[in-house]
């Protein structure tokens, strides 16, 4: 696929710069105890049988074991930190790809693919490797695929043959979810939003809804076995605080977060000035004016959000004289959702949070094209 290729060509390219920075390095620093067999340091030390569970009370240890493999074949430093994340991305291009064309065929998935493999922010935050934002996004994306399948399977018009399948795909789907609120605990946005855009597409059906959700009830339970295994390191971490006598860190963190200012002094409360800086940051992460941060060369692409915004007009109009508007309108949602949902967060409010969103971005320059 053309795409993959270019994709590859751009994040390849001097992979070694610009240097090794904190970020990177902080899921990856626990890792190299576990690869000599010496003691890890505990985080409130809850772990099992040495093994950390989470990294801070926000963010699990899942990106500094996914990244392991990297170092072992390569040993640590900078290649296998930055392998790792380019990995994902790429199988998020792929899901990108795989998403777009069962919602609006080959052309607008071809498109999209290309769009998103030579998106400066994509790029640049997928050599980054900021924190566990590739991961993430790939249990993001998987989730829909794997959730839509299992749509499509209990679609009555569809008449698929199921073969057994369904469960599997439920379950992944789950599994997906728990993984991606391990990795860190602002998945509940996407948890969040996909629970809302379920609830939307089922309910803008012209089709009955009834015989769909009694099809598709026997499933959100296998979806809920995923996710708790998934999960289940996260559960374990805030059921052994508890045990120990106390609270629950990550809950407690986010309940304390929505009372009073984050480390970061961000105040959950001011949801106006949150959600004015939400829209900041997207416009941020299209024209890649956060690039700065690193380099220190202001840079901002001046037709990215216009282009954006033209491509989102065209394809409203082109999209609702179609039959299956549904999924524009769900794509559409995905962004618009996501800001307002993303204004509360347990730490603070960066560019880099819409990393998630980069393929639905790029799917509406597709359908638009």
């Amino acid at each position: 696929m053309p795409s993959l290729l270019l994709f590859l060509a751009f994040s390849l390219h001097q992979l070694h710069l610009p240097g090794f920075y904190y970020d990177e390095g902080f899921d990856l620093t626990p890792m190299l105890s576990v690869m000599h067999s010496e003691p890890v340091e505990l985080l409130r030390g809850i772990g099992i049988a040495g093994y950390p569970m989470m990294r801070m009370d926000y963010m699990g240890s899942l990106n500094g074991y996914l990244n392991l493999p990297f170092m072992a074949a390569l040993g640590p430093g900078v290649l296998a930190a930055r392998l790792q994340p380019l990995v994902f991305s790429l199988i998020t291009l792929v899901l990108a790809f795989v998403l777009a064309r069962r919602w609006f065929g080959l052309g607008v998935a071809t498109v999209t693919a290309l769009l998103l493999s030579v998106n400066p922010s994509f790029l640049w935050f997928t050599r980054q490797g900021i924190t566990v934002t590739s991961a993430m996004t790939v249990f993001s994306l998987g989730s829909w695929v794997l959730l839509d399948r299992v749509r499509r399977f209990e679609e009555p018009a569809l008449s698929l043959s199921k073969g057994g399948q369904v469960g599997r795909f439920a379950f992944r789907a789950g599994l997906c979810l728990g993984l991606g609120l391990w990795a860190k605990i602002v998945f509940l946005w996407w948890i969040a939003l996909t629970v809302v855009l379920s609830s939307v597409w089922l309910f803008t059906r012209k089709q009955a809804i009834k015989p769909l959700l009694i099809s598709l009830s026997p499933h959100l339970f296998t979806v809920l076995i995923g996710f708790a295994l998934g999960a289940a390191p996260f559960i374990y971490y805030n059921l052994a605080g508890l045990a120990q006598g106390q609270p629950p860190a990550t809950f407690n963190l986010l309940f304390r977060s929505l009372l009073n200012p984050t480390e970061y002094a961000v105040q959950n409360s001011n949801f106006l000035g949150n959600l004015d800086k939400r829209f900041q940051d997207f416009a941020v992460f299209l024209n890649g004016s956060y690039f700065w941060y690193l380099a220190n060369v202001p840079y901002g692409n001046v037709f990215a959000v216009p282009t954006f915004l033209i491509s989102v007009g065209v394809g409203s109009v082109l999209a609702f004289k179609q039959p299956e508007w549904r999924k524009w309108l769900a794509l559409l949602l995905c962004i618009a959702l996501y800001l307002p949902m993303s204004s509360f967060t347990v730490s603070d409010l960066w560019a880099t949070h819409f990393f998630r969103t980069a393929a639905a971005a790029a799917n509406g320059g597709g359908c638009a094209a």
